[in-house]
């Protein structure tokens, strides 16, 4: 038979260890649900995440998310034009390590593959754009105020941070 001192001890911890177990499992659903709802509720993906830093962070935030989905549809549909700048970009990060790890450092070359990207990263920025723009000449004036709206309040936020 057990002892009962034995039986006490346990009796006496076990509600601790169940209370401390049903705390860590309210923090981490408040973590889940926190998230969700600070993000409406979507969750974003890697394809929305390039889309946004496509045509800038703030401006993707305040679309409405039809328009949202919408754009990240169409640069979808642009696929072979986005894989080719990922290769370009693949192939100067390859170079510019190459140039890094020689003996003697060429100057002239990393200047040259810095100012490669700088135009790579303006052509994916005005393709963002011009899409973004297409987005935005669709919508009826409310909509375009609304959306006006939602970017002022993003700039607000991001400026706080």
């Amino acid at each position: 038979m057990s002892d009962p001192s034995v039986t006490a001890v346990r009796k006496r911890w076990m509600g601790p260890v169940l209370l401390v177990s049903l705390a860590a499992n309210l923090l981490v659903v408040g973590f889940v649900a926190g998230w969700y709802f600070s993000s409406g509720g979507e969750r974003p993906d890697r394809v929305s995440r390039e889309v946004s830093h496509l045509v800038g962070p703030q401006f993707f935030r305040a679309l409405e998310p039809d328009d949202r989905r919408a754009l990240v549809r169409d640069i979808g549909q642009q696929r072979d034009r986005m894989r080719e700048n990922r290769a370009e970009l693949q192939g100067r990060i390859k170079r510019l390590l190459t140039l890094l790890e020689a003996d003697s450092f060429d100057a002239g070359a990393v200047q040259m593959l810095l100012e490669e990207q700088r135009a790579s990263v303006a052509s994916r920025h005005q393709f963002g754009e011009e899409l973004l723009l297409q987005r935005l000449s669709a919508m009826s004036p409310d909509e375009r105020k609304k959306f006006a709206g939602r970017l002022a309040q993003s700039l607000k936020q991001f400026r706080r941070n």
